[in-house]
């Protein structure tokens, strides 16, 4: 490829063969020092780009992970209210099985204290 045929374009993917060149050219005691300003700036505009893409796929990512994890979000408060159902029923039962056995428990000692005053 000629110097002359180099394009600074938005087709970034041939700088490292257009920085070669350069590198070559410099190598021949040419002076390109116009070139190689030229190259820094798309470069770093190549660079901003780059990093700009990346933010921008970072920031969409997030978001679809951001929605999952509010559905998920969703799905486990239903759940828990779910348990939480059913702990406060499981509560309610075992304090009316409290007060049946305590019930139980008071009539079998009423009922130990009739049979020894018949005894008598």
């Amino acid at each position: 490829m000629d110097l002359c045929q180099i394009q600074t374009n938005d087709d970034f993917d041939s700088i490292e063969e257009i920085e070669q060149q350069v590198l070559a050219t410099e190598a021949a005691n040419i002076n390109v020092s116009w070139l190689r300003a030229h190259l820094d700036v798309i470069r770093k505009r190549k660079g901003a780009s780059k990093k700009c893409s990346l933010l921008m796929e970072t920031n969409v990512n997030t978001i679809l992970v951001k929605k999952a994890a509010q559905v998920d979000l969703r799905e486990r408060c239903v759940e828990f209210m779910a348990g939480q159902e059913r702990f406060e029923e499981a509560e309610r039962c075992v304090r009316v099985l409290h007060l049946v056995e305590k019930n139980l428990n008071d009539n079998i000692l009423e009922s130990k204290g009739n049979r020894n005053s018949w005894a008598r």
